[in-house]
């Protein structure tokens, strides 16, 4: 899989329109909170950041190798590195 082609949505890419909109807005495009915020409905930051975790969750448990997500998917879930 590609940048380009998760932007365009693979058939076989694990996210929602909605939740690669979101990505691309936060994180390529680097806008601010409140902007992304209002651009997918939410109401603000604690909001996106729920949001953007649920997306690379799913990116995670699709794409990344399992030693990969062992270390990565605790972060998603409480914000810090599993001890």
């Amino acid at each position: 899989a590609t940048l380009s082609g998760f932007a365009l949505g693979e058939p076989e890419a694990p996210l929602k329109l909605e939740q690669r909109r979101l990505l691309l807005s936060r994180v390529v495009q680097q806008r601010d909170w409140a902007e992304v915020a209002a651009l997918s409905g939410l109401s603000g930051r604690a909001q996106v950041i729920d949001a953007l975790r649920t997306a690379l969750r799913a990116l995670l448990l699709h794409y990344a190798p399992a030693d990969i997500r062992e270390q990565a998917l605790p972060l998603l879930e409480t914000g810090r590195p599993k001890p």
